[in-house]
């Protein structure tokens, strides 16, 4: 029995009150384990859109993120959960179930959170040097950018993508995708790891949970919430 098998043949985490769960799993050597033990926790219709992808690794992650993401909410809701309703923007949710979820992979990460009330975010990504950097902070708010173009070369990527997924977590939480600017709302991009939001329009920030959450070298996370709580609960394997 592989890692992954016996991962989803325990008790999925579910979230207690105002606790953030986030779950993050490593594909690592293994992508093919984790998609077998995923797959009787996804639809067919996921499984034949995970077939159209170009990349196999591309459906792997997504029948993944899925699987964890229906895993959890089965637990949470008590009985099996169908299709997810997908939002306008893209965001799936499931329907009914007084909770959230959010999915999100890069490289050979899978992570996904949950919340037992209000609305969650997560982004993770895999680091990589570009020259394009700069171009795209410039889409950033003016604050951010402005912080950004003073990193020294050697901190220029680390500084960015810190940044981007806090800025994606934002989004994901409000689940309005890019429709909501990346310069209407700003986020900090030091490394202080939680209340990095900075303002966010005519919300207080202190109605937020803002985190980062430490992951494996050359990847980034961040996780964001549309309500206070001060309990963020992380399960990982392997990363």
């Amino acid at each position: 029995m592989t890692q992954a098998d016996q991962f989803f043949l325990g008790a999925p985490p579910v979230p207690e009150g105002a606790e953030i769960v986030c779950i993050g799993v490593s594909l690592g050597e293994e992508p093919e384990a984790w998609r077998r033990a995923a797959l009787p926790f996804t639809t067919d219709a996921e499984q034949r859109q995970a077939q159209r992808f170009l990349h196999p690794i591309d459906g792997v992650r997504h029948l993944v993120g899925r699987g964890l993401a229906r895993w959890v909410m089965r637990g949470i809701v008590g009985n099996v959960v169908g299709d997810f309703t997908i939002m306008p923007q893209g965001k799936p949710v499931c329907a009914g179930a007084g909770a959230d979820f959010s999915i999100s992979h890069s490289g050979n990460l899978v992570w996904v959170a949950f919340a037992g009330r209000g609305h969650v975010g997560i982004d993770v990504e895999q680091c990589r040097e570009s020259r394009d950097l700069l171009r795209l902070a410039s889409m950033l708010h003016p604050t951010e950018y402005a912080a950004l173009q003073q990193c020294p070369p050697t901190e220029l990527a680390p500084a960015f993508y810190r940044c981007w997924v806090r800025k994606e977590a934002v989004l994901k939480a409000c689940g309005t995708g890019l429709s909501l600017p990346l310069d209407r709302f700003r986020v900090f991009t030091d490394g202080r790891a939680r209340g990095w939001l900075e303002s966010m329009d005519a919300r207080a920030v202190s109605d937020w949970f803002t985190e980062d959450i430490p992951v494996l070298a050359g990847y980034h996370c961040g996780v964001a919430a549309d309500f206070s709580s001060s309990e963020l609960r992380v399960v990982r394997v392997g990363c």
